[in-house]
């Protein structure tokens, strides 16, 4: 069995550093041939919309092979469902 996590992320560009790197540090990298960095960039996001079709940006780790993340390219245009949850990813003190 597998489980995929869904994410939409805040597009900020420092909240998505914080994203690629909290998910680094756990062993997530791209499947496409990318620099995870990459994601960051609103230009290159925007062109894997248009010029591959991209919805989502799929990451995979081999320390938690039960459990891929796909990340949104950009924000749904559809309403979410109400169960949805927010989490934000914050700084411990330890590594500040």
């Amino acid at each position: 069995m597998t489980a995929d996590i869904d994410l939409i992320l805040d597009f900020e560009p420092e909240n998505l550093r914080r994203a690629v790197g909290a998910l680094g540090s756990l062993g997530y990298r791209p499947r496409a041939p990318v620099a995870f960095e990459d994601f960051i960039d609103s230009d290159k996001r925007s062109a894997w919309t248009r010029e591959k079709g991209l919805t989502v940006f799929s990451l995979y780790s081999p320390d938690h092979a039960a459990t891929e993340i796909d990340l949104f390219v950009e924000a749904p245009r559809e309403p979410l469902a109400s169960h949805r949850r927010k989490f934000e990813v914050r700084k411990s003190k330890a590594h500040k």
